[in-house]
């Protein structure tokens, strides 16, 4: 586990609130969790976990992006996601077990990590907790088996142009602040694949690309490619 670049003020009451399943816990069960947040910095580029390491608890992110990825034998990466602001960033709190991916920091940013044996101690008390933590469990679950959908039953410009939309918002003009590269490691495919998809739709009109980032010109033709399937 990668360690903190600084020690952060831990969070108030109104930023936990801020996590989508932690919104509906009452005062005292949200005071209680306040009580374990370890809160963590990481710079650009920072591990903060390692697929096959111990996993221990949970992390948060609670400002900047941060990369999920599994690594394959021959070097290829599979980014799975990209956690943003108050989303889950890693979460096998129950398994007891490695970490089943790894995450590195995209931006200077902070997470909170909670320890599994710190939350299961506050359990009993407040089985609430407990409750919200499995929906954060059954949504990772649901971003993974998206993500296994999408490899298997989509082609490349139907992945691409999803990954586009996703982070885009789907608004015209919005800017998507992704590398040919990075694109590459979210669709799982070469990066010269990713580049020529682009050079082609940059001819058309649908965005342009600039240097770090990608600009949408017309997302209702990247629609479109949404029910591509593999050839």
């Amino acid at each position: 586990m990668a360690v903190a670049t600084r020690a952060p003020v831990g969070p108030s009451l109104d930023e936990l609130r801020r996590i989508p399943p932690f919104a509906e816990l009452d005062e005292a069960a949200l005071a209680a969790l306040r009580t374990a947040v370890v809160t963590r910095s990481f710079a650009p580029g920072q591990i903060i976990f390692f697929e096959g390491d111990a996993a221990p608890g949970v992390w948060f992110v609670r400002g900047g992006r941060v990369r999920i990825f599994k690594l394959a034998r021959d070097g290829r990466e599979q980014v799975l996601c990209v956690a943003h602001a108050h989303a889950c960033a890693g979460c096998p709190l129950f398994f007891g077990g490695t970490n089943p991916a790894s995450a590195e920091a995209l931006d200077y940013g902070t997470l909170y990590y909670l320890p599994s044996a710190t939350v299961e101690a506050l359990l009993p008390a407040y089985p609430q907790i407990g409750a919200a933590l499995l929906r954060v469990l059954a949504e990772r679950q649901r971003v993974l088996v998206d993500v296994a959908t999408t490899l298997v039953l989509r082609c490349v410009a139907a992945r691409l142009a999803q990954v586009l939309l996703a982070e885009s918002g789907g608004a015209a003009g919005a800017a998507v602040g992704l590398t040919h590269a990075e694109l590459a490691q979210r669709v799982g495919v070469a990066r010269e694949v990713v580049s020529r998809a682009l050079s082609r739709w940059s001819r058309d009109g649908i965005l342009t690309c600039r240097r770090g980032s990608i600009v949408l010109h017309d997302p209702s033709a990247l629609q479109r490619h949404l029910g591509g399937r593999p050839a």
